[in-house]
């Protein structure tokens, strides 16, 4: 069978909000990984040259192939209909949506469906989500709407256009904002503090917190109004991300990792670690796993989605959807003992035929950030510990000047204290690679969700 993946966008290394994203191993082995193990199947990607977590390609270039996946890389330019035509004009019979985030909007997936709609009316076989699904992800209040209607937990909050919020600010004749009048009365009703965070935007950078409904209007008023706004109650307990594969006839979800906070109770996705599984009885996993796939038949969702949750009072709520790789997906695939683009051909099966069974056992794994290094350094580190299994080396231009930069690792052992064995070991060797604040963070969360003592 001719399978393709494909990816429309992702963060353009022309934009302000450049990025470099540096992989040890790299995206090549991992597209071999899957030619082997599929080996009656032809397999090739389709993407742009801002697929950098598709690829191994950073700052719109190629750092080498794959020897048996070929890329097409089509200009960022090319329109649905370019990448319809372009897919299924090389004979594909089934292709794989593999979304990737924006930083200003995340609307890619969106575009994937689109593109799928039109690959299925050339008679391609399909696996993406819906278009309108991609689009409620993409929109919080719509999504939020859909889990009040079928359900679900969720955190309660406001809506905030700003083409009406900061009207007075464009039209000279408004002298009496009716709109801000509302929101304030909105405010009052909520509980206390509140996360404010742009209604489309992606990740949790720029997130505000307020404690009283009158510093939630005045961060709203000190804003720039370009974009629509969220205000939302902050739930207390603990932050989860998990990872669910399939489409409505059978799903697989993957088993929660849990996010460590700052001092305000929110991930800082600079800072934050990750570790996982969590399977313990007392949160409840097997129960979530089933809300998650109810949400996903609600949604229709196709392929591969990332859920932020927080643990509350022994109830799981459900803060977003996103319906795409995320950076929490090579953790998940190293836990689950899986190429990361496995599950996604195994939802080209039969229901009865899905197996989602690792290519090699399930791990513990811990996923840190530290300062950046240089490839050579992260080479020499890796190949002196075999239980680094990646490293992303990260470079993020900012608009106004200036870069972020850093190393995402993700260490692996059979258990808990195998895993704290080699962060030990690790961090004697090379303490500029583990922090204090890591080593603690970690054992804290192990000691939270085990009572082991570490």
């Amino acid at each position: 069978m001719k399978i393709a993946f494909y990816s429309t966008g992702g963060i353009d290394p022309a934009s302000p909000f450049s990025s470099r994203h540096f992989l040890f191993p790299g995206k090549n082995g991992e597209w071999d990984a899957l030619a082997v193990g599929r080996s009656e199947d032809s397999i090739a990607v389709y993407c742009t040259g801002s697929a950098t977590h598709m690829i191994d390609i950073a700052g719109g270039e190629l750092r080498g192939t794959s020897e048996r996946v070929p890329y097409h890389i089509l200009p960022t330019s090319a329109s649905i209909e370019e990448f319809a035509d372009r897919i299924a004009g090389d004979g594909v019979e089934v292709a794989i949506a593999y979304s990737l985030p924006d930083v200003t909007f995340d609307w890619y997936p969106v575009r994937d469906a689109l593109v799928g709609e039109a690959l299925a009316k050339r008679g391609v076989r399909v696996i993406a989500h819906p278009a309108l699904s991609a689009e409620i992800c993409l929109e919080k209040m719509t999504f939020q709407k859909v889990l009040k209607e079928n359900g679900f937990l969720y955190a309660e909050g406001v809506y905030v256009h700003s083409g009406m919020f900061y009207s007075d600010r464009r039209i000279e004749r408004i002298r009496n904002n009716v709109y801000q009048e509302y929101i304030r009365s909105r405010l009052e009703q909520l509980k206390y503090p509140v996360i404010i965070k742009e209604a489309a935007g992606s990740g949790s950078v720029g997130l505000k917190i307020a404690a009283t409904p009158e510093e939630a209007f005045q961060k709203l008023l000190d804003a720039d109004g370009d974009c629509d706004v969220m205000v939302e109650e902050k739930l207390e307990g603990e932050s989860f991300g998990i990872e669910m594969y399939g489409d409505p006839e059978g799903y697989y979800v993957a088993d929660p990792i849990l996010f460590s906070t700052g001092e305000d109770g929110v991930t800082d996705p600079f800072n934050s670690i990750k570790y996982g599984p969590v399977c313990d009885a007392a949160h409840h996993v097997e129960e979530l796993k089933e809300e998650l796939k109810r949400l996903g038949r609600v949604l229709g969702l196709s392929g591969i989605a990332e859920m932020d949750l927080i643990f509350s009072s022994g109830k799981w709520y459900i803060l977003e959807v996103n319906p795409r790789f995320s950076l929490l997906s090579q953790a998940v695939s190293i836990m689950e003992g899986w190429n990361p683009f496995e599950p996604l051909v195994e939802t080209m099966l039969p229901p009865a035929k899905r197996h989602f069974r690792p290519m090699e056992g399930k791990c513990h794994v811990l996923d840190f950030k530290s300062g950046p290094f240089p490839d050579e350094k992260i080479r020499e580190i890796r190949e002196k510990f075999s239980g680094i299994r990646h490293v992303m080396r990260f470079l993020y231009g900012l608009p106004g000047g200036g870069e972020v930069s850093y190393c995402e690792w993700v260490l692996s052992g059979a258990d808990n204290r195998e895993l704290l064995e080699k962060l030990t070991a690790l961090k004697t060797a090379y303490p500029e690679v583990v922090s204090d604040a890591v080593t603690c963070n970690t054992k804290q969360l192990i000691r939270k969700l085990t009572e082991e003592e570490v």
